[in-house]
This record gives structure tokens, sequence and C-alpha cells, in this order.
């Protein structure tokens, strides 16, 4: 992957995430339309890096709302009372909610992979992501 591509990509990805559309669909698809052939391993290792991005910007712009929930839960421990403040409440349903995303995740990761490896596949799954907005 050369330098250009990377920041083509990383454009690509950084203009889709918070749109209502897979950022991920477009790192597949778009080398696809441009010809461009990478490794499975640098598809990879490009797609975790610009999802760190992702993350790290996510976990910087609400660090102090992070913070809070963070310290609240921890409070609440502390003092027994582990629901006590609506912080509090809110951070165990984050920390709830994580585990059967996690879960799916892992049950799911080949037929996951498969489906990214295929831009054709790929490309059906974003137009039924489309139809859904539509309809929506």
């Amino acid at each position: 992957m050369s330098i250009f591509q990377a920041i083509f990509l990383g454009l690509i990805q950084g203009i889709t995430e918070f749109l209502p559309i897979s950022s991920s669909a477009h790192l597949v698809i778009f080398p696809y339309l441009l010809g461009w052939k990478f490794t499975s391993d640098q598809n990879f290792a490009f797609d975790v890096i610009v999802q760190l991005g992702t993350l790290l910007s996510l976990i910087l712009y609400f660090r102090k709302d992070i913070w809070k929930l963070l310290t609240s839960v921890f409070q609440g421990i502390k003092n027994r009372s582990p629901f006590g403040t609506e912080e509090a409440r809110l951070g165990w349903y984050v920390l709830l909610a994580t585990i059967p995303a996690g879960l799916a995740g892992l049950l799911l990761k080949n037929k996951v992979e498969a489906a990214f490896n295929s831009p054709a596949l790929t490309s059906f799954f974003l137009f039924g992501t489309a139809l859904l907005l539509i309809a929506a």
C-alpha cells in the first residue's frame, strides 16, 4: 500500500465513519473499484489502525463524560451502591451492552471477515442498509 493509497483510504474512513453508512465497507469497495490489490494482512493492519484512530478520537472527544462514568461506577462500588447515581447506572448499562456485542463479534468473526473479503457481498449489504435507511 502506497502513502497516497493510505491517505486516500484514511480520508474515506474519516468522511464515512460518522455517517449512517459503513466506513469499513467503503474500505473494501474503493480499492476494488480503483483496481488496488492488497494482501489480507495489509487490509487487516490498515483497518485496525484506522479504527483505532476513530476510537482514539472518540475517547478524546468524550473524555470528560467517560471519566465521569468511570468514576461514578467505581464510587458506586466503593460506597456499596453501584446504581446509586444516573452516571453509575449508565456506566453499568454501557458495560452490560458491550457483552452481547463482544460475544456476537467472537461468534460471527469468520462470517463477517468472509463478507468483507467480497466486494460484491459488501456492496449488497450496503444497498440493504441504504434501503433500510430510506424506509426509516
